[in-house]
Order: C-alpha cells, then sequence, then structure tokens
C-alpha cells in the first residue's frame, strides 16, 4: 500500500569506480595516498580492457596493478656470504698475529734466559779460573823451594802430581762464552715474526749448549784444584814430625833459629788449602830450617877443636837434665872470673818469652869433664841448669832478688842429687828447706 504523501525512498545515487588500493568511495584518493611506485616507474603500455572492466574513460574504472618488484635475494646472500667470509679472514689472521707475537716473545724470553745464563756461567768459570791459578802460582813457589827433608816425601810426591794435573787441566779450559745476539725489532707480519721465533729459539738452544760444555770444562778445573787442596793438607801437615826430627838434627843450633823455626812450622800447619799465604809460609819454614842447619853447623865451627867431643857431652848432659828446654851454650877461657887451673865457671841468662837459655861455661869444664873433678863439674853445670829452669818452675819461688835465684839453683842441684863442690853451697851458702822443698817440685 502506498501512501500518497510518501512516494518512497529515493533512487540510489551512482557509484564511482574504487582503487583497489583504496577501497574508499566518491573521489580519488588524496595525492599522499597514491602509490609511490607509479611515479618511479617506467612507462608501460595501457593494458586492454578487461571483459569486466568498463571501457576507459567509463564511469566505472578501476586501477592498474602495480609492477612487480625485482628480486634481489640471490645477491644479498652473496654479498653476505662475502661479508662473513672477509670477517672470518680477518679474525683468523688476527688470531695468528697474536699467536705469531707470542711464539716471538716466548723465544726472546727464552734467549733472554740463555743471556743471563751465559754471564752467570762466564761469572762462575771466571772466577774458578783465577782461583785455580792462583793455585797454581802458589804450588810453583812452593816447588822453587827445597823442601827435601822437611815434609813426608810419599805427601810431597802427591802434591807435586796434583799441581801437574792442575797444570792440564788450566791449559784446556775453555774461553769465555759469547753472548747470543739479541733480537731486534718484531716483525709486523705473522710468518715473519714465527720465522725470526725460530731463529731467535735456535740461538738460545745453541747458546745453552754452549754453557753445558763450558760448565763441563769448568769442573774440570775444579776439580784439579780441590785435589791439589786435599793433596796441599795433607802436604802440610806433615810437617810436625819433620819440624822435630830436624830440632834433634840440629841440636846445637842457636835458640833464635830454632825459635823462628818452630812459628814457621807452626804457621804452615795452620793451613789446610793453597794459595799465596800458605806458599809464603811454606817458603819461610823452608828458609826458617835453612837457617836452623846453617846455625848447626856454626856452633860447630866455632867449638871445632881438641875440646869439641867433650864440649858436646857437657851440653848433652845439661839438656838431658831439662827436657823441653832450649838451651844455647857459649863457651870462653874466663867465665865469672874462674876457669884457670882447676877452677870452673859458669852464667845463665833466661827469656821466659819465648822460653830459652843461654849457658856460658868455662873451658875448663870441657877440659875436666870425665876426670877425677867430674863431680864437681857435673854439680856447676846443674847448679846452671837450676836458673834455666826459671823458665818452666818461676812461680815455686821469688826470683826477684839475686839472693833467691841462686838459693833456687843451689837448691835444685842438691834435690837432683849434685852435692859436687860445683853446686854453689861453697859460694852462696846452704839454701833455706824451703827453697829445697820448692826445688824438689821442679823437673
Amino acid at each position: 500500500m502506498t501512501d500518497s504523501q510518501y512516494p518512497g525512498p529515493p533512487p540510489p545515487l551512482p557509484q564511482q569506480p574504487s582503487s583497489p588500493s583504496y577501497h574508499g568511495f566518491g573521489a580519488p584518493p588524496p595525492p599522499y595516498l597514491a602509490q609511490p611506485s607509479y611515479a618511479s616507474q617506467p612507462p608501460y603500455a595501457s593494458p586492454p580492457p578487461y571483459a569486466d572492466q568498463p571501457p576507459y574513460g567509463s564511469s566505472s574504472w578501476s586501477a592498474p596493478p602495480p609492477p612487480r618488484k625485482k628480486r634481489h635475494t640471490g645477491l644479498i646472500v652473496t654479498a653476505t656470504l662475502v661479508t662473513v667470509a672477509a670477517a672470518a679472514g680477518v679474525a683468523g689472521f688476527i688470531v695468528w698475529q697474536n699467536a705469531a707475537e707470542a711464539t716471538y716473545e716466548a723465544a726472546v724470553e727464552q734467549l733472554e734466559a740463555a743471556q743471563d745464563n751465559v754471564v752467570a756461567a762466564n761469572t762462575a768459570g771466571t772466577a774458578t779460573i783465577a782461583d785455580a791459578e792462583a793455585r797454581q802460582l802458589a804450588a810453583d813457589t812452593i816447588e822453587q823451594a827445597d823442601t827435601t827433608g822437611l815434609f813426608d816425601a810419599t805427601l810431597a810426591q802427591s802434591f807435586t802430581d796434583s799441581a801437574t794435573a792442575l797444570d792440564t787441566a788450566l791449559a784446556a779450559a775453555p774461553e769465555e762464552l759469547t753472548q747470543p745476539r739479541s733480537p731486534g725489532t718484531m716483525p709486523a707480519l705473522p710468518w715473519e715474526r714465527e720465522a725470526e721465533a725460530a731463529a731467535i729459539t735456535s740461538r738460545a738452544d745453541d747458546a745453552n749448549d754452549d754453557i753445558v760444555a763450558f760448565d763441563n770444562d769448568i769442573e774440570l778445573v775444579a776439580n784439579a784444584s780441590t785435589t791439589l787442596d786435599s793433596a796441599a793438607a795433607d802436604f802440610f801437615g806433615s810437617v810436625t814430625t819433620y819440624s822435630e826430627s830436624l830440632i834433634t838434627a840440629n841440636i846445637a843450633a842457636k835458640n833464635e833459629t830454632k825459635v823462628s823455626f818452630q812459628r814457621a812450622t807452626s804457621a804452615v800447619t795452620q793451613f789446610t788449602e793453597l794459595n799465596g799465604s800458605s806458599a809464603a809460609a811454606v817458603t819461610a819454614y823452608v828458609d826458617a830450617a835453612t837457617a836452623v842447619i846453617a846455625s848447626q853447623q856454626a856452633e860447630l865451627d866455632e867449638k871445632a877443636g881438641p875440646l869439641l867431643t867433650s864440649r858436646l857431652e857437657v851440653e848433652q848432659f845439661a839438656r838431658d837434665l831439662a827436657p823441653g828446654i832450649m838451651l844455647d851454650f857459649d863457651w870462653a877461657p874466663i867465665v865469672a872470673g874462674a876457669g884457670g887451673g882447676l877452677s870452673v865457671g859458669g852464667t845463665t841468662h833466661w827469656w821466659m818469652d819465648p822460653g830459652y837459655a843461654t849457658i856460658t861455661l868455662s873451658d875448663s869444664v870441657a877440659e875436666l869433664w870425665g876426670t877425677q873433678y867430674d863431680p864437681m863439674v857435673r854439680a856447676l853445670v846443674a847448679h846452671e841448669v837450676g836458673h834455666a829452669l826459671t823458665i818452666r818452675c818461676g812461680d815455686m819461688y821469688d826470683w826477684s832478688t839475686q839472693e833467691s835465684i841462686e838459693e833456687w839453683a843451689t837448691a835444685w842441684a842438691i834435690v837432683n842429687g849434685y852435692t859436687g863442690e860445683g853446686n854453689g853451697v861453697s859460694v852462696y851458702g846452704e839454701p833455706p828447706q824451703s827453697m829445697l822443698d820448692a826445688a824438689r817440685g821442679c823437673s
């Protein structure tokens, strides 16, 4: 049913064609919503109208489809692979470079250690050779001295053989080691670093091999020095026995020469190694021994004559009364105002340090020795020996006065059984009992 006053809905408005990319209605889309690719694409021919699309210029139309984009996937993948490969190559080069640097630095460190070892080896070797040369010089000094009869012959030969062995070792001693060449600036490229590191390591290895050979040769010198030291110590130690034999064989030598010889003997025995000081001590010992022998001969020459035998017997008698006391003897025609006819005279001088005495006797003592006046002569000699024994027994009496000194000598002769006229009683009187008691404790 229709209402005459309501004619019905109005007719529909005509539709504008819509763009595929803009699903709106009415006017075409504004420029800022247009496809940007149209302006950048080259012109192309318009496609023919489709069957279901109105012809160009019709009020019903649709926009042409957008052009297809070119695909660059292959190029992108290739470029990516190249980039990755290049990055990997750079990284690998850096690793190689760092590894080559570490190898180079390790080689340099090894070479520097070898250089330090060369310095240490040279220092030790030089010291060893210098020490051996000092021993060699000392041995030469000793061998120039005439030590015959002053040392044990077997030990002396061992010493000589050891000195010869040291001469041989020193003749073969090596020269100082040469320092291996230091490296220059580290090369820039890794293969150059590796090559230089190998060369540096080779130099270090060669230096270490040289050090081993050098040390072995130096050890031969050191061993020869040690052997010579040992032989020298034994050689020095033998002087004690031989010095005593020399003193006994040269008993008439002056005390000064015997004291010097004893001191020289003691000095030699203090050494246990060979050096300039021990060689000087041996030289002094040999010189002192020579002086003792010369003094003995001089004394015998001085006492030579018809009374020589008697004089030597009297001297030995006195020494037997005071063993260990060094006694010198001088002889003169008149001593202490006596010596003529049947008189005998004697005097004694002693030195507490170093401990020896000189007894002077008249020639008449030797002339009357072994005759009927022998008891008088022996009593006189005993009195003089009593004086000399003050060296050993000076703390047993007061020897600050001449009176007490004579009392002591007389008492000592009496308590030892020498009661003849020459014992001092006839000149100094009987000694007090206290002095006799003290004298009994001295021998």
